[in-house]
């Protein structure tokens, strides 16, 4: 409980206005004090002064007719001023006819009493005895002496900044009590009240928190925390129409969603069926016109003929290579091409890959080489595709090789895995354009004015590929300098094997 008022807003307000009440008190009564003290210590001797006038007359008399008695009779009547300590009358030959003094107790440390009031003080006083019948004229008859002590002083002003500290301290904790009692009353409560309100509302139930309004507290329409109440009201009724707007735009993102799968679902099919129809008549198309050729004259007025027919075979093959790219990007679209991974020997994949592009790359006047590791381990991928993969890289690589250039396509080991590379003399690739050369049908070139054939799907097709096999695609090139583009299968447990045996390459053209 006393914990909990504590951390109240209320306490901690009124603590604080206390605080600097008590601080301002203090500062104003030390300088209250601080001015008393100073005026103190001018009474002080003022006073002994003006009361040692009044018996100085008399005791220059007794001084002047040496009355030891009469002098200090005079002298005790100073006393009852209590800061005079010590009194002394001497005749004018030095003698001493009367001295009191009384002994102070230091209730109070004595560097204390003299920072506040001063050292003590000790006046002299000369005696001037009056003309009288036997003394026709004034004249010096003695000394009195008197010293001031400034200690009772000093004790009456300690009692006094006592009291006064005490009342400060006392009428500042009543001011406390009543200034938290008023913040409670008047800023606490309504805090609380508002506070219950908003705990009403459930932040799981998003469709009610707009339809809800916090209770401004009573007393408090035209103060802060009923403008705060009102701001908060407003606010949450816009929370709620945003609310509103966002369902709407999740009913028709999901809808939007939903006609886009369905019109891929759509695409695909579209796709599969086109290409299976255009394959039919296409293997008819390549089939006669290879007969055609192979059976048409080599030289005479006919000859024309094994021209024309390796023409439409040679293009009735570009189709159906697009064919194939465009049917196997769907599949892989939509799902339906999933990789079956067994372990495979990387040598023996790679020289298959290397003899089956050997014609294209004589036809394109290049030299092809392998470069393969002999402590490459054995990879656990799908043969297929990786056999697709090394097609892409080796068919790009021809294809934007100039004659008399050279391809490399090697394998190694790579950290938890085997890497299968093409590294060509080409054309090479711009920086900005080594992410950008995996989007479908992607061309560097416009398409009316490139020189290069194709529908820019084979590295779509590889990247899709090998991010199914867990791998990765990664480039390093620069224009005019070639390209070497890397695929990497990572070890996935027992993905990636130690090599079994080591066979001398084949032969490489």
């Amino acid at each position: 409980m006393v914990k909990s008022l504590f951390r109240r807003l209320s306490f901690r307000q009124a603590r604080n206005t206390v605080l600097i009440a008590i601080g301002l008190s203090l500062v104003v009564a030390s300088f209250d004090l601080l001015y008393d003290a100073l005026r103190r210590r001018e009474e002080l001797v003022n006073t002994a002064t003006e009361l040692a006038a009044v018996v100085r007359s008399a005791a220059a008399i007794a001084a002047y007719e040496l009355d030891a008695e009469f002098a200090d009779e005079v002298i005790s009547g100073l006393f009852v001023f209590d800061p005079i300590v010590a009194v002394s009358v001497t005749d004018d030959f030095g003698r001493v006819l009367a001295k009191r003094e009384r002994v102070i107790a230091e209730t109070i440390p004595r560097w204390l009493v003299t920072e506040l009031l001063g050292e003590p003080r000790q006046l002299e006083l000369p005696l001037i005895a009056d003309g009288q019948a036997r003394r026709p004229r004034a004249f010096h008859s003695g000394i009195m002496r008197i010293t001031v002590d400034p200690m009772p002083v000093a004790e009456s002003l300690l009692t006094r900044i006592g009291s006064l500290t005490f009342g400060t301290l006392l009428s500042n904790l009543l001011f406390g009590m009543i200034l938290t009692l008023m913040f409670q009353r008047m800023v606490t409560r309504p805090i609380l009240i508002v506070a219950r309100d908003l705990a009403r509302l459930q932040p799981e139930d998003s469709g009610a928190i707009g339809a809800q309004r916090l209770t401004v507290p009573k007393g408090q329409e035209r103060s802060e925390i009923g403008f705060l109440v009102e701001r908060t009201n407003e606010w949450l009724a816009r929370y709620r129409a945003v609310l509103k707007q966002r369902d709407a735009f999740m009913l028709d993102l999901v809808a939007a969603r939903q006609r886009a799968e369905d019109l891929s679902r759509s695409k695909s099919q579209f796709l599969a069926t086109i290409s299976h129809e255009l394959r039919t008549p296409l293997n008819a198309i390549i089939g006669f016109s290879q007969i055609i050729s192979e059976d048409s004259p080599k030289h005479g007025p006919l000859a024309v003929h094994a021209d024309f027919a390796d023409e439409i075979h040679a293009s009735g093959q570009h189709l159906l290579t697009i064919i194939n790219d465009i049917l196997d990007l769907s599949n892989l679209e939509s799902g339906r091409m999933e990789p079956q991974p067994e372990l495979l020997e990387v040598r023996p994949l790679v020289e298959s890959c290397a003899r089956l592009i050997g014609a294209q790359v004589d036809g394109a006047g290049l030299s092809l080489s392998l470069d393969l590791d002999p402590d490459a381990p054995r990879m656990f991928a799908d043969p297929r595709c990786v056999k697709q993969i090394a097609m892409h890289l080796l068919s790009n690589a021809v294809k934007f090789t100039p004659q008399g250039g050279r391809i490399v396509l090697g394998s190694r080991r790579v950290t938890a895995g085997v890497a299968i590379f093409v590294t060509d003399t080409g054309i090479g690739i711009h920086p900005s354009d080594t992410t950008r050369i995996f989007q479908p049908f992607w061309q560097a070139a416009p398409v009316l004015s490139r020189r290069h054939e194709g529908t820019g799907l084979g590295l779509t097709i590889v990247k899709t590929l090998v991010d199914l096999h867990g791998g990765r695609v990664e480039v390093d090139s620069e224009p005019g300098s070639g390209t070497t583009l890397t695929v990497v299968f990572p070890d996935e447990g027992a993905g990636v094997l130690p090599a079994a045996s080591v066979t001398e390459p084949a032969a490489v053209h």
